[in-house]
């Protein structure tokens, strides 16, 4: 059956490490933009007016802005009044216990949720006033680094990274494996296509969901606790490969933490999260000086105090 050509195709992925940069700029700077299809759509003029609108803050853009944002759950507020601000091509970590909104708050940014109240935009879209396909769009320039990597157990790697350029492009299956090849090669994982998760280890899954996630070329990477499970060198080479992304590549990432000393490597801000309401923020030195015992107890791992 012949596959429906989506409004954007992406451009071919880099054959060599230094043309990744080249590909995202070109997609930023062609002519049908990826949120040029929600622009153009009549039912999402708010969208458009919303854009010009979006509020930057300091010097650098802003690629994800929450402002205001509650979110609850029956009685129980889970986000509080939040107000985030993430940096076009920078890595922001939220850090914080478990239960105190951290995932939440990556289920609203991608739009899995919806908050009660507050306003979100993303790369300058205010997404809270898109209409389902307009969301859509939006969505396809996320890519999501889940906690244990999400990864088909039924299909092998290379079935896996396949998937979504089947799902979301009409590229022929030489390009694909092209592709395919080529991601997991930068990655550092060239020739493991034919094998299953099963057959791998926990850092070489977690490095598959990612490869899987970049594969449509995201703007936007999120982290959902990138280190979990992995021992200290997988851990390492996770916080290198997120660095990589941002200087590299130019990928805005916002990661979810509990690991600090890989959290202080890696950030250019830090935030923390703390009964649903953002409790610090700064560059890694800030926080460590900030003098929050909730904050301190967190990052010294203390088994009595505020927290």
């Amino acid at each position: 059956m012949a596959r429906r050509k989506p409004p954007n195709t992406p451009p071919p992925f880099p054959s060599a490490p230094g043309e990744m940069e080249a590909a995202f700029v070109s997609a930023e700077t062609a002519p049908e933009q990826p949120f040029s299809g929600v622009q153009k759509t009549s039912r999402t003029k708010k969208a458009a007016a919303a854009k010009k609108q979006t509020p930057q803050g300091g010097k650098a853009p802003l690629m994800i802005h929450l402002d205001n944002i509650t979110k609850k759950f029956n009685s129980h507020t889970v986000l509080d009044n939040v107000t985030l601000q993430v940096p076009k091509g920078k890595t922001t970590v939220v850090i914080g216990g478990s239960g105190h909104g951290k995932s939440t708050l990556l289920r609203l940014i991608v739009g899995f949720i919806r908050p009660e109240s507050g306003r979100l935009w993303i790369d300058g879209v205010n997404v809270l006033d898109l209409d389902e396909a307009g969301r859509l769009e939006v969505q396809k320039t996320i890519g999501m680094s889940f906690q244990y990597s999400a990864l088909f157990d039924s299909m092998n790697v290379f079935e896996n990274l396949a998937f979504p350029l089947r799902e979301h492009t009409r590229l022929d299956e030489a390009e694909i494996s092209r592709r395919v090849s080529a991601t997991l090669t930068r990655l550092g994982l060239p020739g493991i296509e034919a094998k299953f998760p099963s057959e791998l280890s926990g850092g070489m899954k977690k490095r598959v969901g990612v490869a899987r996630a970049i594969m449509l070329q995201p703007k936007i990477m999120l982290f959902d606790e990138p280190e979990s499970g992995l021992d200290p060198i997988n851990t390492n080479a996770i916080g290198e490969l997120i660095m990589e992304m941002r200087d590299d590549f130019h990928i805005t990432c916002l990661v979810i933490s509990h690991n600090i000393e890989n959290s202080m490597m890696i950030a250019d801000s830090i935030c923390m999260l703390y009964k649903g309401k953002i409790i610090a923020q700064g560059t890694p030195e800030e926080i460590r000086q900030d003098p929050n015992p909730v904050l301190q107890q967190f990052l010294h791992g203390q088994a009595h105090g505020p927290f």
